[in-house]
């Protein structure tokens, strides 16, 4: 048996006790870089001493190939050494992600004590945008590569060290480059939560690789989700995907059923707030089952784009109805009753209640032509654990959309609000199946709505007069956006209020039906 005898770099942090710069590629299991160099002083040679060992045998093979690896660590374009950073690979092996503590990583080489590669890499690491410019002035290749194939702009993208990023772009790095697992920088980006490093990759076609994880993954075959759906599974009705046109939500065939589906696409995937609210609403409707809630069916969460499944409803949203004009007033109460049944439901919902905060037309979802409404999209809503408490805000004015001309004036205060939220915009809903026409339909600015709401006490006139509202109704809707959020009805007491209403409606309906046959 041989037995290499060599020396040591002078300070070098080793991967275990084995010389990792003479091991073959395939073997090795380890990551990325940041605090650790299997680097041989290169003013050595590597010197063997045969020792008679009865043990065991002269290893020919194993012997030569650690030669032709040693070999191939002194290209200096393309290191076939490994630094061990802090932050590994995000696509990288649970066994090679485990890298090193912070305490550790002080203990790293100077640069010069590294090949040319390893010093940009050792530079990137740190964030030293004087140090990398130097190794790009003396003409070193910025996508040069260590052992992992993990180039600086790999390094820097983990570390968030955003300069470092912006001049390794500048300078001509790759921006999809690959590494041994092919993770991407923004991949890396998106994984450690470095959301403005994600951004600045995306200006510059970065792009996530096939195969990037994303929060939801999980790391053992074993603990994915029993509603994980194989996005295989799905033959969606267009072409195109729904990154490319940004079409969010589309349908498609899923073992033969018609499916509603809601994409998180690769692009906002990036951006850990979204990939939060994701998993929000995902949690959420997990937990949901109700005849006017939208059902759950599954989701994609093993790969990129992410989805939400849900049960397809032919007739399509309240918005699009409502805009073929105003409704017959027996149709907009029975329609009014099926949002405050999915309503009440959510609001007294256990352990946690649940707050829509986003209630309007378009996520209010016909079953079919007959009607029969279900209440859908999660997106914005949120568990309260004390029933009677208040949510502090966080839903953002400038960024909420069609959903500001439904919002209560407490939510554009930005003060604490509770449940009746969403009475608020349920009064708006009933009142606009009456009117036929959205609130104050004449301002286009949906965020000029809620400002009236809030600091004008403004609501949206009744047009048509009192005799095509069915008694009490009307008064109903004003309870319902009142400015006081403690006088507005819970679902619970509007419900039998509107099944009142209701039965009166029928009643008169079915006389003027009668009276109409009689005079023929």
């Amino acid at each position: 048996m041989t037995r290499a005898f060599r020396r040591r770099g002078p300070s070098a942090m080793c991967e275990g006790s084995r010389h990792e710069g003479l091991e073959s590629p395939k073997k090795s299991v380890s990551g990325g870089s940041r605090a650790g160099c299997n680097e041989e002083n290169k003013s050595s040679t590597m010197s063997e001493v045969a020792v008679d060992d009865p043990k065991n045998k002269f290893d020919v093979k194993g012997t030569l190939r650690k030669a032709v690896t040693f070999l191939r660590s002194m290209d200096t374009s393309s290191s076939k050494q490994r630094l061990i950073f802090v932050r590994q690979s995000s696509l990288a092996p649970q066994k090679a992600r485990k890298g090193i503590t912070k305490e550790e990583s002080q203990k790293l080489l100077s640069a010069a004590q590294l090949d040319a590669t390893l010093q940009l890499l050792f530079y990137a690491s740190k964030g030293d945008v004087v140090g990398v410019q130097a190794m790009i002035d003396k003409n070193i290749n910025v996508n040069a590569a260590d052992f992992d194939q993990r180039t600086a702009l790999h390094i820097a993208a983990c570390e968030n060290h955003i300069e470092v990023v912006k001049l390794l772009i500048k300078h001509g790095a790759e921006v999809n480059a690959e590494d041994r697992w092919g993770s991407t920088p923004l991949g890396d980006a998106q994984h450690y939560g470095n959301i403005e490093i994600c951004k600045l990759l995306e200006a510059n076609q970065g792009k996530l690789a096939k195969n990037a994880r994303n929060s939801l993954m999980r790391m053992s075959s074993a603990l994915v989700p029993e509603y994980e759906i194989d996005q295989s599974t799905l033959s969606f009705y267009e072409s195109d995907t729904p990154a490319v046109k940004g079409n969010l939500h589309r349908p498609a065939l899923w073992q033969g059923t018609k499916v509603w589906v809601k994409f998180l696409p690769g692009n906002i995937a990036a951006n850990e707030q979204f990939v939060r609210k994701f998993k929000d609403e995902l949690a959420l409707l997990l937990k949901l089952r109700h005849p006017n809630v939208v059902q759950f069916l599954g989701a994609v969460t093993q790969s990129c784009p992410m989805m939400i499944v849900t049960e397809f409803l032919s007739g399509g949203s309240l918005k699009n109805y409502i805009s073929q004009g105003r409704m017959e007033p027996q149709k907009a109460v029975a329609f009014a009753l099926d949002i405050a049944r999915g309503m009440s439901y959510l609001h007294s919902h256990k352990p946690e209640a649940v707050v829509h905060r986003d209630l309007k037309p378009s996520n209010l979802l016909l079953r079919d032509a007959c009607g029969h409404i279900k209440v859908a999209n999660f997106g914005l809503s949120h568990s309260v654990k004390n029933l009677e408490g208040s949510v502090e805000d966080s839903v953002s004015v400038k960024h909420s959309g069609s959903f500001c001309r439904y919002m209560a004036p407490e939510i554009h205060r930005r003060s604490a609000y509770d449940k009746s939220v969403d009475v608020f915009s349920f009064g708006l809903i009933v009142q606009e199946m009456m009117e036929g026409h959205r609130p104050f339909h004449e301002i286009e600015e949906d965020t000029e709505v809620a400002r009236m709401y809030a600091e004008e006490n403004k609501r949206p006139p009744f047009r048509h007069g009192g005799r095509r509202y069915p008694p009490f109704l009307r008064e109903l809707i004003e309870k319902c956006w009142d400015k006081d959020p403690a006088e507005r009805p819970t679902f619970n007491k509007i419900i039998p209020q509107l099944e009142i209403i209701q039965s009166n409606t029928n009643w008169k309906s079915k006389l003027k039906s009668f009276l109409g046959r009689a005079n023929k």
